[in-house]
């Protein structure tokens, strides 16, 4: 895509459509451009206006492009009495103030009217569309102007006063004529030489080197003119909106760089003082201390004396306060919004707690435990508000499921001691008791003689032979000594009162 071109916006298509459909024209009527807000802003299809508009006129004409025919442009003239700003963007709008097409313009500046370098701008916009019959190329009578090339592209037109209203509109379009009967191939020439005449006038113009004998020694009604090295002479300045030379600025810079010496250098500059003067400056005194008379007003400034009354008197104010017993209203009875005084024991009172975050009062803690309540406590005496109970004393502590109790004989430190010897009872052994155990025994092989002197029937006899016995049958017992000293920490029972 050029870097700089038109597109239709979608408002533009979408009526562009419809007069396809209908047969109904799209009229265009105005151009306006823009300096898109100091940037270039590329074409947005969904556009319906200009970033920053600064001119819009009628369009001047619209025509079909000689060598496409889909191709519509559209053409306008801002005059030399509108300008002063830069273009950088474009726009073609309809009888409906809709935007139809809009486009990058590249930069182009209107001088603004006085500015020595006014000139008529024309502006135009080429749109492609699918059929240039969509478009109604219809122009404002009113605001038509002939361009030069309008006239020399009718030089070779010949005008006939019988032909119809219509095919001279079509052949003098741009040129307000005053009658039929004119030959417009004479005024076309005639025009156009003039134009080659002024363009020759320009270029010598463009060529002086002192237009309109301007000159660069000052010269009442004379146009000034740069010197050597672009310097601008003037005479000697009289009225206070004349412009200034070099030498009038360094005589001011001299003079003014003596004053200023001057002004440093002086103890009191503007009549100041040390002593407080109404509309005088203020100046330090001795030691670099400022005076002041005694203020008047809230924002008056306050001397030493002002403030030294302000603090012996405050100081009187604090001593007197401080001794206050009831300060503010303070009180030793719980009341709502006074300051809390302790009492003559140096208690505080307060309301029985409502809110979580409320003061509780001893009463209030009191309740938490009830009275009579027993607990243990590591300490050898019982805190305040409880009493020691003497009922127990070197016992151990039992958990148990059901009811509370105590029992038990023996104690604590005679139950666990660092030496402690234990013995079994004496006990003898029957065979009952004793573990299954076998004995070695004699065996001999007789021929003759059985057990218990009977004769075997026939054939050899094996004898068994007895072990000898051992022991006396007496009792035994066993004993050991035991460590049962084990660590401890004494706890007392407390009663809560």
């Amino acid at each position: 895509m050029p870097e700089y071109y038109c597109i239709l916006t979608t408002v533009g298509l979408a009526k562009l459509a419809d007069a396809h459909v209908s047969g109904i024209p799209v009229v265009l009527t105005q151009f306006a451009v823009g300096d898109g807000g100091g940037v270039y802003v590329e074409p947005d299809e969904e556009q319906t206006e200009l970033v920053n508009e600064v001119w819009r006129d009628a369009i001047n004409r619209v025509f079909i492009h000689p060598n496409e025919p889909t191709w519509i442009v559209a053409e306008a003239k801002i005059p030399v009495e509108d300008g002063g700003f830069s273009i950088r963007e474009a726009g073609v709008f309809d009888g409906d103030n809709d935007l139809i097409a809009v486009g990058k313009y590249p930069l182009t500046e209107k001088p603004a009217p006085g500015s020595g370098s006014e000139k008529e701008l024309f502006v135009r916009m080429v749109m492609a569309v699918t059929n240039a019959s969509d478009v109604q190329l219809v122009i404002d009578p009113n605001v038509v102007t002939v361009t030069m090339r309008d006239l020399l592209d009718h030089t070779t037109l010949e005008l006939d006063p019988a032909d119809t209203d219509a095919v001279k509109e079509k052949h003098l379009s741009n040129l307000q004529a005053h009658g039929w009967e004119s030959d417009i191939a004479d005024n076309a020439l005639a025009i156009a030489a003039e134009a080659m005449t002024r363009a020759g006038a320009d270029t010598a113009h463009a060529n002086l080197t002192n237009p309109h004998s301007a000159t660069t020694t000052p010269t009442a009604s004379r146009i000034a003119m740069w010197g050597t090295g672009g310097r601008l002479k003037a005479s000697a300045p009289s009225a206070v909106d004349d412009v200034a030379r070099k030498t009038e600025v360094d005589a001011e810079a001299t003079a003014r760089a003596g004053a200023d010496a001057d002004h440093a250098a002086l103890t009191n500059p503007h009549s100041a003082t040390a002593t407080p003067t109404a509309s005088r400056i203020a100046m330090w005194g001795t030691g670099g201390r400022l005076k002041a008379s005694a203020p008047s007003a809230v924002d008056d400034v306050a001397r030493k004396t002002e403030v030294d009354a302000e603090a012996t008197a405050r100081a009187g104010a604090d001593t007197a306060h401080a001794a206050l017993t009831n300060p503010h209203s303070a009180t030793s009875t719980a009341t709502a919004d006074r300051l809390v005084l302790r009492d003559p024991s140096g208690r505080a009172r307060f309301a029985a707690p409502s809110n979580v975050n409320d003061a509780a009062t001893k009463s209030y803690v009191d309740a938490v435990i009830p009275s009579g309540t027993s607990m243990l406590f590591v300490q050898s005496a019982a805190p305040t508000g409880w009493t020691k109970s003497a009922t127990h004393n070197n016992k151990s502590l039992r958990v148990v499921s059901g009811t509370a109790g105590s029992g038990g004989s023996v104690a604590f430190t005679d139950a666990f001691q660092a030496a402690r010897s234990v013995t079994v009872e004496n006990r003898t052994l029957t065979v009952n008791q004793m573990p299954a155990h076998p004995h070695g025994g004699v065996l001999t092989l007789d021929a003759a003689v059985s057990e218990a002197g009977i004769a075997p029937a026939s054939g050899p006899t094996l004898l068994v032979g007895n072990t000898g016995s051992a022991g006396g049958g007496q009792a035994h017992n066993h004993s050991a000594s035991v460590n049962l000293g084990v660590q401890y920490v004494d706890v007392i029972i407390a009663i809560k009162d």
